[in-house]
């Protein structure tokens, strides 16, 4: 310039329309921080169902819009607005816009392993009739029928253009009918924490104990829903401000007109967090279950068959043909697997050297750690890490390992399930 001085760079003006809730508190938090080192974007977020939202949305005149759409209506009347728009999260009618959305496939399988990983033999899934839950609910019973094991499914049943909770729609009378008739012990898997709390409320209403005789599992780690829930939520962890941060640099990208990279970014799930909702081994053998809850405590510290043997009064073979009935494996497949999700766990979440992680996994030698690594994922614990690192990152799907990775709360301890008398 002329005068010496520099102008200002030009703010963005972006908008955020999401749903009142508190998923949408995360991903606010994400596009916030990705605004905050971009410096030039400001930012205004809007709820939908707020008066004067569309002529809001049309005289603002901002850059961008990330939004969670659910209608037709809704995408139609966006896509008027002419601007670089991404959908967040998977409820849109259709496909045509840039999304960022949760890999629904990674956990409704999580959610699956968790419970076969338990010894469970009977599975449930209460969902919504949106695409999202849909997704879920078909990696979860397709990951079950690959192992043998039916599920049922429950979902509520809504007229056209009619706005029920899940409860309302689903009839607290119905869903009492339901739980009666499902087997004992059962696993069930919901599609978010809110369900999985309306399921918990009702099971103490007709009589069932949680997790002795009914197993609950949420998803997106909601601790204000875990809070009013006795006993505490197992869930699945979404990464929900991760997601906000994703939405923001697809919409940076189209906005400086870089329509190059992928169009739909997947992000997947942080972990499974247990708490007493799961917190139980439906094992009908106590002696098995004593010998799995050993095997998952004391793993990491290097015992073998032999040391699992010494505490537990069974045979090796009616211990190897324990495991094999309630888990598909034998003992010491069981004590590698335990080893191996660890050892994944900090190699994703901590700058440990390999060496040290070894030795914290209960492995004598780094050799083998890499040896084990090899043979289970097809990689060294290196290339793992970048991968897993990476994947959090950028919010593509790592290679996932055979069992999922889980964190416990404080307070879980696996015990065996208490069966009722009679």
């Amino acid at each position: 310039m002329t005068d010496g001085t520099l102008r200002p760079p030009r703010l963005r003006h972006i908008d955020i329309v999401l749903p009142p809730s508190a998923v949408a508190v995360d991903i606010l938090r994400g596009v916030a921080l990705y605004a905050r080192q971009r410096g030039d974007w400001r930012l205004t977020s809007h709820a939908w169902g707020r008066p004067h939202l569309w002529s809001d949305l049309r005289y603002n005149h901002a850059d961008g819009l990330i939004a969670h759409i659910h209608t037709r209506s809704e995408q139609a009347a966006l896509m008027q607005l002419r601007r670089p728009i991404v959908q967040i999260l998977d409820d849109a009618p259709s496909r045509r816009l840039p999304a960022v959305v949760h890999d629904e496939a990674t956990i409704g399988r999580l959610g699956a392993e968790h419970f076969l990983e338990r010894g469970f033999t009977h599975f449930a899934f209460a969902g919504v009739d949106f695409g999202w839950s849909r997704a879920r609910e078909r990696a979860f019973v397709e990951h079950l029928a690959a192992r043998g094991r039916p599920c049922v499914c429950l979902h509520p049943h809504r007229r056209p253009g009619e706005r029920l909770t899940w409860v309302e729609a689903i009839r607290p009378a119905r869903l009492a009918r339901w739980l009666a008739r499902l087997p004992r012990p059962v696993a069930i898997m919901a599609c978010n924490d809110d369900v999985a709390r309306h399921i918990a409320d009702s099971c103490t209403r007709v009589g069932r104990r949680v997790p002795d005789d009914v197993a609950v599992l949420g998803v997106d780690n909601n601790e204000l829903q875990s809070a009013f829930i006795v006993p505490t939520l197992s869930t699945i962890a979404t990464d929900l401000q991760q997601l906000g941060r994703a939405a923001a640099a697809l919409l940076d990208r189209l906005i400086l007109g870089r329509p190059e990279g992928p169009q739909r970014i997947v992000v997947p799930p942080r972990e499974l967090v247990v708490r007493q909702s799961t917190d139980v081994l439906a094992l009908s053998d106590p002696l098995v279950a004593r010998a799995v809850a050993l095997i998952r405590a004391h793993a990491d510290q290097g015992i073998d068959v032999r040391d699992v043997l010494a505490q537990i009064p069974l045979s090796r073979r009616a211990l190897e043909r324990g495991l094999r009935v309630a888990l598909g494996c034998a003992p010491a497949q069981e004590i590698r697997r335990v080893r191996l999700a660890k050892a994944r766990h900090l190699l994703a979440t901590t700058d440990l050297s390999t060496q040290e992680i070894a030795a914290r996994c209960g492995f004598a030698y780094r050799t083998y750690l890499c040896l084990a690594f090899k043979k289970a994922f097809g990689l060294s614990p290196r290339a793992c890490r970048r991968l897993d690192q990476s994947s959090a990152h950028e919010g593509h799907p790592a290679l996932a390992p055979p069992r999922p990775r889980t964190v416990s709360a404080p307070a879980a301890v696996p015990r065996r399930r208490k069966h009722p008398r009679g």
